[in-house]
């Protein structure tokens, strides 16, 4: 059986390059506009378990500088919403 090997192109396996200070303010914006959005939903009862999961993991993220692979993620997850 063949593993599931990762490409080195893997973004989780490229080394995270400091944001220009407009790029490190739009992620940060994205953080805190998903804090929001999922601290609203747990306040109204949508999907309570996964409202609550996901804003555990925002505030998490919170607090820390961002960096290129922020932007990533907050690219693609402000594309799935």
């Amino acid at each position: 059986m063949v593993g599931n090997i990762k490409s080195p192109g893997d973004p989780k396996f490229m080394e995270a390059f400091e944001l220009s200070p407009e790029e490190s303010e739009d992620v940060l914006f994205k953080e805190a506009w998903l804090t929001y959005f999922w601290r609203r939903a747990k306040a109204h009862g949508i999907e309570e378990d996964i409202a609550n999961e996901r804003l555990q993991f925002w505030i998490g993220r919170s607090g820390h500088s961002p960096t290129s692979h922020d932007a990533v993620d907050g690219s693609l997850l402000t594309f799935l919403f």
